[in-house]
């Protein structure tokens, strides 16, 4: 948000000019990454590949005096958060208006609803996620192409405010715009910060348990699982060998299957480019082309994940 999408709306050449040309952003940017961090490495043991969360639990929890620490610095970080929302929502963002499919997961189930209608919500089961979600290769990409019911999707935090609730009337969101995913990311800090304050004063009033939940005996031998990840819904399907598992053996994986959010963006990407194409058309060339390297920007794809 602040080193890859800011810059085009702040009047910088590239996300490192962010410390010289708007220095109360940088230190915004960094007083919120710092903590974030913090917060991964508190729960997690470390800020990158976590080591003590565990499938039903954690092997180690945060001491009170972790999280009280924690706490404190969150505190310190509150009006960097609010301040990055305000600023988001006081830019300009080009004009585009495009019909996409929005989704995101809603406790166990895929919740999706019209960019152009986020009242008429459609559900169904994560579990069925093939029926819903459908990839394809294409000749002239090296990454997966999904989109929801033969619709092209936006999956992340915009999709999730659509959703959600009422964040839309609330924050004057335009859910058709795609380029409104970023004041949409701004949002969420915010929340999920507000979000973490609540957490932390639940756990240091209550007693911290370190169990580990003991994993399914499911006879069935296949998993499946999602959450709803920065980007987007991330889903899991993983099928072990019935020979291979039980104690002392090797519970072999025979098949496996990801479907990542930015699989998911990718069809709404092309179609919002496409469309702002169209609707730019009587512009220069070199505007339309800053234009659609904002528009990729705005929906944060991740390469790596692409190509699952």
């Amino acid at each position: 948000l602040f080193f890859l999408s800011l810059p085009d709306y702040l009047g910088i050449d590239r996300g490192t000019e962010l410390a010289q040309k708007n220095p109360a952003a940088f230190k915004k940017a960094l007083a919120l990454k710092e903590v974030s961090d913090e917060i991964v490495q508190t729960v997690g043991g470390r800020n990158v590949h976590p080591t003590t969360t565990a499938i039903g639990g954690f092997h180690k929890v945060p001491t009170k005096v972790q999280l009280k620490k924690l706490l404190k610095k969150l505190a310190e970080t509150a009006t960097a958060a609010r301040d990055t929302v305000e600023l988001c929502l006081g830019l300009d963002y080009p004009e585009l208006k495009v019909d996409l499919k929005l989704a995101a997961l809603v406790n166990d189930k895929i919740a999706a609803v019209s960019s152009n209608n986020i009242a008429g919500r459609v559900e169904s089961p994560v579990k069925n996620y093939k029926k819903d979600i459908e990839e394809d290769i294409r000749d002239y990409s090296t990454a997966k192409f999904g989109k929801y019911r033969g619709e092209e999707t936006l999956v992340g935090a915009l999709a999730r405010l659509a959703v959600y609730g009422d964040y839309g009337e609330k924050y004057d969101l335009d859910f058709t715009n795609p380029f409104y995913n970023n004041p949409a990311q701004a949002i969420e800090i915010e929340i999920y910060h507000r979000n973490a304050r609540t957490i932390i004063e639940k756990l240091l009033a209550g007693d911290l348990d370190a169990r580990i939940i003991p994993p399914s005996k499911d006879a069935s031998f296949i998993g499946i699982g999602a959450v709803e990840a920065p980007r987007g819904g991330l889903y899991h399907e993983v099928h072990l060998d019935p020979a291979s598992r039980g104690a002392g053996k090797n519970n072999i994986i025979v098949e496996a299957n990801i479907i990542t959010p930015t699989v998911q963006n990718l069809t709404s990407i092309e179609k919002s480019a496409r469309a702002l194409l169209e609707q730019t058309k009587n512009r220069p060339q070199k505007e339309t082309e800053r234009l659609l390297n904002m528009l990729v920007r705005a929906y944060d794809p991740c390469i790596t994940c692409s190509v699952h």
